[in-house]
């Protein structure tokens, strides 16, 4: 949606992006094509016109419609298919009865919970379907740039996902946002096979791009690589009594120590079990509990420079709980594309 091949501050990303509330779609329909002389042929939905006002940048000038909010990319990723947009002072959105959706925490969703999506399938304007979550956590390749797949954690559904859902929110029955649907296995034998990006994934990595983006006016996420290599040592199902729900509980183990790297100057040893995370940001102090493999991956996109980050373990080789621990620097974080 915001990929830009040609964009002129050589990020790939378009600068602008229109965007409009539920029944404020405009009806215009537009493409661009370059001609072999450079020029751009600009073809809407009654036929190609060949004269046209152009802006700054040779750009035929649009009206997109009283409704239209424009809206600036601050942040975008093909790593992880999440792009985060900003919107400065509209009265369009200052008029309108839209309210920010409630996030719900995506490690809490379990197995054949409801799954909403809201989406525009194939552009024939917004429709909701709904189903459950078949797969807490899969991964999958999406081609969103050509010849570069990008390897994907995300929920599967059987909520039918047809091509316009991509972007459109993934919901819980309570109404709160658990994922943003972006693909679907598309084959002639299977149907209702759809993927959505955990909220948690999501929302860290867009925090994340804000951070970088009012910081140092980056337009990408940065995340602390800490150079292990870690592996599930043992898987259980565990029945709650509570929740009347049962959840896959694993044992995250150390397999690798990277050598120079900051796991290796932490301690870090080989069979470490990792039990927990914390998160100290000089004012307050987040513990997060590791009961799945892929979390200490998504807890990285939480950390910022001078954060000290604490991994609880219990350690075969120094006898027992032991702490590792750092204040992280800005060298120890590497660009997310």
């Amino acid at each position: 949606v915001v990929y830009n091949e040609e964009a002129d501050d050589g990020n790939n990303y378009a600068n602008t992006v229109m965007c409009y509330l539920y029944g404020q779609e405009s009806s215009i329909q537009f493409q661009y094509e370059k001609n072999e002389d450079g020029t751009i042929k600009y073809q809407d939905a009654y036929g190609t016109y060949p004269v046209y006002v152009y802006d700054e940048q040779g750009y035929p000038k649009i009206d997109y419609g009283e409704y239209a909010i424009e809206c600036e990319i601050i942040g975008a990723s093909i790593d992880y298919d999440i792009a985060v947009l900003k919107v400065t002072n509209s009265e369009v959105l200052k008029k309108s009865s839209a309210l920010s959706a409630e996030v719900a925490d995506s490690d809490e969703v379990f197995l054949n919970s409801t799954a909403i999506a809201i989406g525009n399938p194939d552009a024939g304007g917004i429709s909701v379907t709904t189903g459950v979550i078949s797969v807490i956590s899969e991964y999958i390749n999406v081609e969103i740039e050509t010849d570069n797949p990008s390897t994907l954690r995300e929920f599967r559904i059987d909520t039918p996902v047809n091509s316009g859902n991509s972007g459109g929110g993934l919901f819980n029955s309570e109404g709160k946002l658990i994922g943003i649907v972006n693909a679907k296995t598309s084959d002639n034998t299977i149907e209702n096979m759809g993927y959505a990006i955990p909220s948690n994934i999501a929302t860290n990595l867009a925090e994340n791009m804000i951070y970088n983006y009012e910081k140092d006016g980056l337009k990408s996420a940065k995340k602390i690589f800490i150079g292990i290599t870690s592996t599930i040592k043992s898987s259980s199902a565990v029945y709650d009594t509570e929740t009347l729900t049962t959840k896959i509980v694993e044992e995250v183990m150390v397999s690798k120590v990277e050598e120079e790297s900051l796991a290796e100057t932490m301690g870090f040893k080989v069979n470490d079990i990792v039990k927990s995370v914390t998160i100290f940001d000089g004012v307050n102090s987040t513990v997060y509990e590791i009961t799945r493999f892929y979390q200490i991956s998504d807890l990285m996109l939480k950390v910022k420079v001078g954060d000290v980050v604490s991994f609880n373990c219990m350690s075969q080789e120094d006898g027992g709980a032991v702490v590792r621990s750092c204040t992280v620097k800005a060298e120890d974080f590497k660009e997310v594309y």
